[in-house]
């Protein structure tokens, strides 16, 4: 309903591979899929999927929340440039 609401013509998900992500990520599309036919007479979202580099690929936003939370630095998980906004977010 978001992504509608403000006029997407597709859904981008982010997954670390399709080893870890790639069963639930195939769920959610299916949803997304069935979803807006069924309740809204509408037609469905296209899911676009981007595979995270292997090198970060065990990143999740939980590891992130827990660096934060602990007051450590999340710059060796998000591009530098962000790390400090990212702190702020989540710490």
């Amino acid at each position: 309903r978001v992504a509608r609401k403000h006029g997407a013509p597709l859904l981008y998900r982010g997954i670390r591979s399709w080893a870890k992500d790639g069963l639930a990520e195939r769920w959610l599309e299916f949803l997304n899929l069935i979803g807006p036919p069924a309740l809204a007479l509408a037609p469905p979202l296209r899911t676009c999927f981007l595979e995270a580099d292997p090198r970060y690929a065990h990143v999740s936003s939980t590891l992130i929340r827990r660096r934060c939370a602990a007051a450590e630095s999340v710059a060796d998980l998000v591009p530098p440039s962000i790390a400090d906004a990212v702190a702020k977010l989540y710490g």
